[in-house]
């Protein structure tokens, strides 16, 4: 479906600004005290952003396992994708866990929409040698772990990398059966635990014989309230979970790796993803004549929604 506009001027930009039901009400404590959990991979994070200052902190320690050279690079952009601020974290040569660097990346937002992070390393497109975490004002935001391109089936492990607290792996449920695994986790007498948004217990991981903590959560259990936590003990090691990390055929949303540390910081990306395309387009044409442009819609969910689309007033 296409949607067209006539233009008498020179330019139009349209951002995404998700059109989220009104049954989903927005919370209003700050979040930005609550602990920095770190992980590995690269990739970014998406916020749903209210009108006034928005901040993100990022942070990033050096692994130095391959002895690469790895500066990490963040970009905040705004929900037409332009850059609104940028930041390098330098490489930190030497010690087996380097130190833990910062940079705050600051942007004031005029009206509510889906800003992004973007992260990427250099020499290190897998994310490999480098943990980062982040620290937000914004209430609202998912994780999208990704990484560089593998000559091999599309997997998005996630690599965690705090070992000295508990955490959880917050992430929405396929509708059919699938399976949780979890490895490279400290011994320790308490097991990761998967609950429903209710806080009801779905399913304790048990141990497999390689030594994982694996479960598989049948089509039959009920699936209403989302997202789902993954409640860890200690935050480290490797999980996988099918729809989040690693996708069949028939995975509701495929290659959408969207997870977060924290249940409230959710909101409904899934279905809204790629709602408006391009983000933003710029033309340029003589004084009087008219013209025309044309933007994609395109509704990611299984249900039909209702989109209201107007431009940008000019100058914005």
């Amino acid at each position: 479906m296409y949607v067209r506009f006539i233009l008498l001027t020179i330019l139009i930009l349209i951002p995404l600004t998700a059109a989220y039901g009104e049954s989903f009400s927005m919370k209003q404590e700050d979040n930005a005290a609550l602990p920095t959990v770190h992980f590995g991979g690269c990739g970014g994070v998406y916020f749903l952003v209210e009108p006034g200052e928005f901040w993100v902190e990022v942070e990033k320690f050096d692994r130095n396992i391959k002895k690469r050279t790895t500066f990490l690079r963040a970009i905040l952009v705004g929900p037409d994708r332009s850059v609104l601020d940028e930041a390098t974290l330098p490489d930190a040569p030497g010690a087996v866990r380097g130190p833990i660097q910062r940079e705050r990346l600051r942007a004031t937002v005029p009206r509510k929409g889906v800003y992004a992070l973007n992260v990427t390393v250099s020499e290190d497109r897998y994310g490999e040698d480098i943990g980062w975490g982040f620290r937000t004002n914004c209430p609202y935001y998912l994780v999208e772990t990704s990484r560089g391109h593998r000559d091999a089936a599309h997997e998005e492990p996630l690599v965690l990398l705090s070992p000295g607290m508990p955490g959880e792996v917050c992430f929405m449920p396929e509708r059919d059966a699938f399976s949780i695994e979890v490895s490279g986790s400290p011994e320790n007498e308490l097991v990761p635990v998967i609950y429903d948004r209710a806080g009801q217990v779905i399913q304790k991981l048990a141990k497999d014989k390689e030594g994982k903590m694996t479960g598989t959560i049948p089509a039959d259990v009920p699936r209403d309230s989302l997202p789902w936590r993954l409640c860890l003990p200690i935050f480290q090691g490797i999980v996988h979970i099918d729809g989040v990390t690693r996708w069949s055929d028939g995975s509701d949303y495929p290659n959408l790796s969207l997870w977060t540390p924290d249940a409230s910081s959710w909101f409904p990306f899934h279905q809204n993803r790629w709602l408006l395309s391009p983000y933003s387009r710029k033309v340029y044409g003589e004084p009087g004549k008219k013209g025309s442009i044309a933007f994609e819609l395109h509704n990611n969910g299984g249900h039909s929604i209702w989109m209201l689309l107007s431009p940008m007033p000019r100058g914005k």
